[in-house]
């Protein structure tokens, strides 16, 4: 009887190194999954900011391209209204001052 108490208690004992292995191993395995999961997270955050920077530069360029599109064609613009005035300009002054007389 004596020794089956004795088996019976070495079992218990092994039984609790056992469980005691496995905690250690479930706590270093959730340290890992915590480790990789902010290393992921880091990784994604670094990813995201680096396309993020990339798209602004790419619209910012595309602003620019177009402002500069917009000041040249208004210049050109501009232009043609200056070269239309200074041919038409007599006519317009004297259909101005007509209309002015007539009041």
């Amino acid at each position: 009887m004596e020794d089956t108490l004795k088996h019976l208690f070495q079992i218990e004992e092994a039984s609790g190194r056992i469980m005691d292995r496995v905690e250690l191993q479930k706590e270093a395995c959730r340290k890992e999954y915590e480790e990789k999961t902010a290393a992921f997270d880091e990784q994604m955050k670094r990813e995201t900011e680096t396309h993020i920077a990339a798209l602004r530069e790419q619209l910012k360029a595309e602003r620019e391209e177009k402002l500069s599109s917009l000041v040249s064609e208004t210049k050109e613009r501009e232009e043609k209204m200056r070269s239309l005035f200074a041919v038409k300009k007599d006519v317009l002054a004297g259909q101005l001052v007509k209309s002015i007389l007539e009041e």
